[in-house]
């Protein structure tokens, strides 16, 4: 999945103004916490996720975006590692990073729906 993820944004990276990236967690119960991948247990909230997130989608941000003027990254890794993986693109793209906060599941959601996609463990 993360890898039409990227496919998409390198074939349309010549055109875009605005790129906006959310790793969020879902959970039947409300956290009124900010999940923060540094400090908070990584088996518990994604850490996986994270950087699978990372090795796909970070390096699309490497080639050219000649449009590009805002990037906004949520849940993406800590600040440090956010800041280093895009900060060529500073000054001429607005970055804006912030850690992910809890998703509250709510109605009928099925497992199937909520949980992480086999294709993150599949290797």
């Amino acid at each position: 999945m993360l890898e039409e993820w990227a496919t998409l944004l390198e074939h349309s990276s010549n055109t875009l103004e605005e790129v906006t990236l959310e790793n969020r967690y879902l959970c039947s119960e409300r956290l009124d916490r900010v999940l923060n991948p540094g400090v908070t247990d990584p088996a518990e909230w994604g850490a996986h996720s994270i950087r699978k997130s990372q090795n796909y989608l970070f390096p699309v941000f490497a080639k050219g975006w000649p449009k590009l003027k805002k990037l906004t990254l949520t849940g993406m890794g800590t600040p440090e590692e956010v800041a280093e993986a895009v900060k060529h693109l500073e000054p001429k793209v607005e970055i804006k990073q912030s850690l992910a906060m809890s998703e509250e599941i709510q109605g009928d959601a099925t497992p199937m729906q909520v949980s992480t996609p086999q294709e993150f463990y599949d290797e």
